[in-house]
């Protein structure tokens, strides 16, 4: 625990099972962890980006925190096994990713944890959602995500209507 409170990004994805339903109960565990003060984006339907499997849908959550990154990834990990998540090969399809893409600005690496995620800056399912939360976030090292967003409009990503 930190003393004080800060934001964090979360990526979700999924391409196993019902993913639609599988990302909403994901969030709704997210509001219900970290408050209902936190920031969903809308979902959107990705192709896999170096992985394997069908489409993804993805969504990024701007949560409020006193946890400390590795508290965070433990909490964001118990969540993925509860929706059945298993690591078979790097990669894989998966019930449920969550990714701690940004956490107060901090530059983390680490052997079990990089802040911001290294890949981040690659990927259109990742930046699509986190500027629905923020159209003017800078992500540290990488820049402004909007801009990086331009650079990879080749990668397929859709809004999913609800």
């Amino acid at each position: 625990m930190i003393d004080k409170i800060v934001e964090s990004y979360i990526g979700l994805g999924s391409n196993q099972g019902d993913s639609i339903s599988i990302i909403d109960k994901a969030i709704s565990d997210l509001f219900l962890i970290f408050g209902s003060n936190s920031i969903k984006s809308k979902l959107y339907i990705s192709a896999p980006v170096q992985a394997d499997g069908p489409n993804f849908i993805n969504a990024v959550v701007k949560i409020f925190t006193q946890k400390t990154p590795l508290e965070l990834l433990g909490i964001l990990q118990d969540l993925e096994k509860k929706y059945g998540r298993k690591r078979i090969y790097k990669n894989s399809p998966r019930t449920l990713d969550l990714d701690i893409l940004l956490y107060d600005h901090k530059v983390i690496y680490s052997k079990i944890l990089t802040i911001p995620h290294p890949r981040m800056k690659d990927r259109a399912f990742v930046l699509k959602p986190i500027t629905d939360i923020d159209s003017h976030i800078e992500i540290p090292y990488y820049g402004n995500a909007q801009e990086l967003l331009n650079n990879i409009r080749d990668q397929y990503i859709k809004e999913i209507d609800e």
